[in-house]
């Protein structure tokens, strides 16, 4: 009874710390762009920026700072959402039309890519397909944002037994060494910089994490044999 208590404390306490950093992150994700548009917005109204293509240039920056913020507090309520203790929304999907659709966006949108589909026909699942949806443009916006141009791409979907495989994996730079792993946690981020490299919101793992867990799947971040990062959901 000692050893099972010590070991729900100690599963408690890594929780708590890592909800202690998410909310780090989402507040200093939210403070940035707070900082980009207040300092503007006192300059604008003061007068102390008086060219105007400086003043445009600020409009622009305090547009776009407005936009990430939104982003970010749609990823928070997605987040909300999903943490919610209630039975999800579950539909019959066909998992092969929807991954094919968006493999078919992402080649036409990404000319320079060599891309590889490979879907097996007619996969069904009850899922949730608005969140199920989300999660495979999740994955692919991280491709867009933290790959060259040109890196090659592989979407894969197949049934292996009584589960269904989608393996989403690039030849970009990949993650640093100790961050390709099963099994992963809710509250956790691929980079804690690249969100204020690239304007994401950075909660993209998590939500793909908590999108996993709501369909009682699991997810592993693998090295790809492309040379960068697959992405690897089962459900």
């Amino acid at each position: 009874t000692l050893s099972s208590s010590s070991a729900a404390s100690d599963v408690y306490k890594r929780q708590l710390e890592r909800m202690q950093r998410f909310l780090a992150d989402a507040s200093h994700e939210l403070r940035t762009p707070l900082t980009v548009i207040k300092g503007y917005s006192e300059m604008l109204s003061k007068g102390q920026i008086a060219d105007q293509g400086d003043r445009d240039r600020a409009f622009s920056r305090v547009n776009s700072e407005i936009v990430r913020m939104e982003n970010l507090i749609h990823d928070l309520l997605l987040l909300a959402e999903l943490g919610e203790t209630r039975t999800p929304v579950r539909e019959e999907l066909d998992l092969s039309e929807m991954v094919s659709s968006f493999a078919s966006d992402f080649k036409t949108l990404n000319s320079e890519r060599d891309i590889s589909i490979a879907i097996d026909d007619a996969i069904t699942y009850s899922g949730s397909g608005e969140h199920l949806r989300r999660l495979v443009q999740n994955i692919l916006n991280n491709i867009s944002r933290h790959t060259p141009s040109d890196a090659p791409v592989a979407i894969t979907l197949k049934v292996q037994g009584k589960r269904t495989l989608l393996r989403i994996e690039d030849g970009g730079p990949g993650l640093p060494e100790g961050s390709y792993r099963d099994g992963i946690e809710l509250l956790n981020r691929f980079d804690a910089s690249r969100s204020r490299d690239t304007g994401g919101s950075g909660l993209g793992l998590s939500i793909i994490a908590a999108i996993v867990l709501e369909h009682e799947g699991t997810l592993a971040l693998r090295k790809s044999a492309l040379g960068g990062l697959a992405v690897e959901v089962t459900l």
